[in-house]
């Protein structure tokens, strides 16, 4: 026997469900200008000349064509990539150091017998309220010779009290069974880090992966 399907049934639309309509596409093209005016308005500005663009005459289209901002950037030097590419190396540096720091001190924190283990705690709980300010962090960064060298946009941002505590409760909900178990086949701590706790804690490493690499970015 053939099947037969039933047509589904077409509802009419009242006046009120075509004013709805109405008003909420409107209501999108209204969101869509304000969304991409700014990116509209950048673009303009980079092919106005400098006088138009301080008197406040560029808007949605370039007055004064000209391209001497792109000459400027592109034109017969490499500083551009030169400088993307120190941002890429400071931002994948900064993230991955982040990661391997915070999660050595976290994994650390999580063994029981450790000898340090409160003094470390109240010692990283401290930093989250007080801070040395600008110009103590400066002498420190001088005393350390980190000062004009590449280091000094990494190293001092990547450990965060916040972000241990973080990894360190995460890392206390893995079971200290795994941990045990493989400490009697031979492993090290580090090996046990490397290899159950870090493949065991994606999630966390793509999340504060993420932060890090935006918050390294930001900065430089």
């Amino acid at each position: 026997m053939e099947q037969t399907y039933a047509k589904p049934m077409k509802i009419k639309k009242g006046v009120g469900g075509w004013t709805f309509d109405i008003i909420n596409h409107l209501f999108m093209m209204f969101l869509v200008v304000i969304f991409i005016y700014p990116f509209l308005n950048i673009i303009a500005i980079s092919l106005s000349s400098p006088m138009a663009i301080t008197n406040g005459r560029v808007s949605w289209l370039p007055v004064d064509f000209n391209l001497i901002g792109y000459e400027t950037v592109f034109g017969g030097t490499n500083r551009i990539w030169m400088a993307y590419g120190m941002t890429i190396f400071y931002a994948a540096s900064g993230a991955f150091l982040t990661l391997l720091l915070t999660s050595m001190i976290a994994y650390t924190l999580t063994i029981r017998d450790f000898v340090f283990k409160k003094f470390l705690t109240i010692y990283l709980a401290i930093t989250m309220f007080f801070s040395g300010g600008m110009i103590p962090t400066y002498l420190l960064m001088r005393q350390l010779s980190l000062t004009n060298t590449i280091w000094v946009m990494i190293l001092p941002g990547t450990i965060s009290a916040f972000n241990v505590i973080i990894f360190r409760t995460f890392f206390q909900s893995i079971s200290t069974e795994m941990r045990e178990s493989a400490y009697i086949d031979g492993a090290n701590d580090m090996r046990i880090l490397l290899q159950i706790y870090l493949p065991l804690s994606k999630a966390l490493l793509a999340t504060f992966g993420l932060f890090a690499v935006v918050g390294t970015w930001n900065t430089w």
